[in-house]
């Protein structure tokens, strides 16, 4: 095949795998498009359905917001231009122009051995490296009032050094929700025609007459976004839900024409089987609008929904990236993501409860916490989401809840499943009790303890370890309750002795490895506590007491020196009012239900396969509410 400007031909040894421009002579960038070019063993894995230049004009295309060049060389000097460019290099003349040329033939160098190593799976994803992208691009397709935004970065996945792959990632990227929906593979179906980003949003919540015209019911107006490269495999898909949703349902799709823009959609079908009560309700098919508008794949639930599509990817304002609380949020989340979530709370829950989907004290909760934002991304320990409610302006906290959560972990053995801490008991007892309603009340609190709420032994960090159980015994786990006292130490045992008074119980006393182990008796339980350094520590019997004196003492790891649990914590928010640490790698070896549960888990998780170990946190401010969830992966 021949091109006007260019052969392209088993005689061509370099290619523009976007305008199909070829040269015999080598070249880095397209003299026409001004896109980086592949070569002639690339063209021949490449045929004309799977080409990216499908989707592109010649001459120009358009990545996000920022189109790409075309070179500035005519074709017959491709080979003058690279020796120019050669020896300006070599004799040091720095202009500007050469500056830049320089730099994109290291950057061009790096991609192709990239391309080399990865493999064709991922040469795409390195290959769009080069252009202007925005991990919020699909919100330009979206209106300002969407409830529910996610995106996932395809490119950022495959550029983890973790081996995570988008398999593994599937139940995190909502393309377990998507393949139940449309009856598609991710990985066989549209992996291959995906340019880079994919994204669900649920657009509106409205109130609808049911079908037959018996009472109301809610919507919720839903839509996936998927970037393509290929139309014709991205229409093949479309065909292919199409014929499943046929084949499996009995619904008829009608073809619709929007502004140019050719919708395929089942909705009357499917409305029309639910209004006359046809099947099994878990059984109906889920309504489907299909079609492709400039780069996007459509997927929505309404027509509604995909006309309003069509309209902003043709120019139509008040779209979500025009949104400047939108934006503003974007602009807090790191950049290296690899997801993006954004939700207008206060929006979400006007229209639950315009629909009488909630109450208005859900509303009340929004209007302190009007938006929030999070992020997935890959750290050098593996993969972090981090979540946050932001708070409006003037909100102000009354408890304090943060501390150190972590007080406690020196005297916890290093196997343990599981270790949670509160930064400050009296603070989350008061929240607890503001959030009761007169359910929870100081006197209460008093009954069951034996000290008042506000005692100063209670102003410190709490925290609940698990453990393996001991051999041979029945129970799953192993409980230990510990207080990180602020007070002195003998404060803090005659503050216990005092507690144990006032309930009227009775108490024991024998020693274990040279510390004092008290045992206080009540009327259905034995409880066992010790002061070790500054931590009251209570098991359910000696021997998870036993556990925390040989760590204390050094014959066991404490979880403090477990280099897994340090370097969780040290990448983590500091001074948080919540963390919990999960010793994944110490549960999947751990023996009777509890294990097998995990171990079976795993199995259907490629992402925990991976996984080590977990740590949340939770922090409360002024500014808002931040949860954070890592995961070590191996």
């Amino acid at each position: 095949m021949a091109s006007s400007s260019g052969p392209v031909g088993p005689e061509a040894r370099t290619f523009c795998g976007f305008c199909g421009f070829g040269d015999r002579q080598p070249f880095t960038f397209c003299p026409r498009c001004g896109r980086p070019a592949g070569t002639l063993s690339e063209q021949m894995t490449m045929n004309e359905q799977t080409r990216p230049s499908g989707l592109m004009p010649r001459g120009t295309g358009t990545f996000g917001e920022a189109p790409t060049q075309a070179g500035s060389y005519p074709s017959g000097s491709v080979g003058a231009a690279a020796g120019l460019i050669n020896a300006q290099t070599m004799t040091g003349a720095a202009t500007r122009q050469a500056r830049r040329g320089r730099r994109r033939v290291s950057v061009l160098t790096a991609a192709l051995l990239a391309l080399l190593v990865v493999g064709s799976a991922s040469a795409y994803f390195v290959y769009t490296a080069f252009f202007a992208y925005s991990p919020t691009d699909s919100a330009r397709y979206l209106p300002a009032t969407t409830l529910f935004y996610s995106s996932f970065d395809l490119q950022q996945v495959e550029q983890n050094t973790h081996n995570v792959s988008e398999a593994d990632l599937s139940g995190a990227t909502n393309t377990s929700g998507f393949e139940q929906m449309t009856g598609l593979d991710f990985h066989t179906d549209v992996a291959p025609w995906i340019k880079r980003s994919f994204s669900f949003s649920l657009v509106d919540i409205t109130q609808q007459p049911a079908p037959g015209g018996f009472g109301t019911r809610t919507i919720f107006e839903t839509v996936f976004l998927i970037s393509t490269h290929d139309t014709n495999a991205s229409n093949a898909a479309i065909q292919k839900i199409i014929t499943n949703q046929q084949r499996q349902y009995g619904v008829k799709f009608r073809t619709i024409t929007y502004q140019s823009v050719t919708l395929q959609s089942d909705v009357d079908s499917v409305e029309s089987q639910q209004g006359n009560g046809f099947g099994n309700p878990a059984n109906r098919a889920v309504p489907l609008v299909l079609g492709i508008v400039k780069d996007q794949v459509i997927i929505a639930n309404t027509v509604a929904v995909a006309e309003q599509v069509v309209d902003y990817a043709n120019g139509k304002n008040g779209t979500l990236a025009q949104d400047s609380t939108f934006t503003a949020a974007m602009g807090k989340l790191p950049a290296d993501r690899f997801g993006t979530l954004y939700i207008n709370v206060s929006q979400v829950m006007n229209d639950l409860l315009h629909t009488g989907a909630t109450g208005v004290a859900g509303v009340g909760a929004a209007n302190n916490y009007p938006v929030g934002y999070g992020s997935l991304q890959f750290t050098n320990a593996g993969m972090r989401l981090s979540f946050t409610l932001e708070a409006k302006a003037g909100t102000h906290v009354t408890e304090h809840l943060n501390g150190d959560t972590n007080a406690s972990a020196g005297v916890v053995p290093a196997n343990a499943l599981l270790f949670a801490g509160l930064g400050n008991l009296n603070g989350f007892y008061h929240q607890v009790k503001d959030a009761s309603n007169g359910a929870v009340t100081d006197e209460s609190f008093t009954r069951a303890v034996g000290l008042g709420p506000d005692d100063p032994l209670f102003n410190a960090p709490v925290s609940v370890a698990l453990l393996p159980p001991k051999a041979g015994s029945d129970q799953v786990v192993e409980p230990l309750v510990l207080l990180h006292a602020t007070v002195d130490a003998t404060t803090a045992s005659a503050k216990v002795q005092q507690a144990v008074q006032n309930l009227g119980y009775t108490t024991t006393s024998s020693t274990i490895s040279g510390t004092t182990v008290t045992a206080i008796h009540a009327p259905s339980q034995t409880v066992y506590y010790t002061l070790l350094g500054q931590d009251l520590v209570f098991a359910g019997d000696s021997y998870g007491i036993s556990q925390a004196i040989d760590t204390f003492q050094g014959r066991l790891s404490s979880l403090a020196g477990l280099s897994t649990f340090k370097e969780l914590v040290a990448q983590a928010p500091k001074d948080n009012a919540l963390t919990v640490f999960i010793g994944l790698d110490t549960l999947s070896k751990a023996t009777g239900p509890l294990g097998d549960f995990y171990r079976n888990l795993v199995k259907q998780s490629g992402l925990l396969a991976k996984a080590t170990a977990a740590y949340l946190t939770y922090s409360s401010d002024d500014s808002g509410i931040t949860i954070t969830q890592d995961l070590a992966l191996k």
